[in-house]
């Protein structure tokens, strides 16, 4: 959102365009017209909601996790070039859960940059598991990373146990 903009979306798949707001404006929103299960409509500047669905229902992350990974990786990683070996343990893990992937094979070297890539466009679950090895060694250790800066930029209620955003009962 542009720093003029006076109102945030927060949802797991909702296909609304954020209204620009004044101070005084009050937006319309219609359920009709969503299509998550959980939605909330809050104004930034004064943090008024407008609008909820569900939205103190505790849901998976999902790909809004792969966000948060690749924030960290772009905080922590040298350079956008620097090489990572994928290991086939990733891939192992990716088969099992029956998670998205971009493409990538075991063994093979990739710039991180585009595992970045990988991690967010196509959602690729090895991407974000490479990056978050790259960075801390392995991702119960990345996730402690991605808590300290949910923490820091108050996602309250939020707790990340993997990379992937695949479903975990913690």
């Amino acid at each position: 959102m542009g720093s003029d903009s006076h109102c945030a979306i927060y949802s797991k798949a909702i296909t609304l365009p954020v209204p620009k707001l004044s101070q005084e404006s009050k937006p319309s929103v219609s359920f009709k017209v969503l299509k998550s299960n959980n939605a909330i409509l809050v104004r930034k500047s004064d943090g008024q909601i407008f609008m909820e669905k569900y939205a103190n229902q505790k849901i998976y992350l999902a790909s809004i996790t792969k966000i948060m990974a690749v924030t960290i990786a772009l905080q922590k990683l040298p350079l956008p070039n620097q090489r990572i070996t994928l290991t086939s343990d990733v891939f192992d893990q990716m088969e099992k859960a029956g998670a998205s992937t971009a493409g990538f094979h075991p063994g093979e070297w990739v710039r991180s940059v585009d595992l970045m890539y990988g991690a967010l466009l196509p959602s690729g679950g090895e991407c974000a598991i490479g990056l978050a090895k790259a960075v801390s060694g392995s991702e119960s250790s990345f996730a402690e990373l991605m808590n300290r800066k949910a923490q820091k930029i108050e996602m309250k209620h939020t707790h990340f146990v993997n990379s992937t955003g695949l479903h975990d009962k913690n």
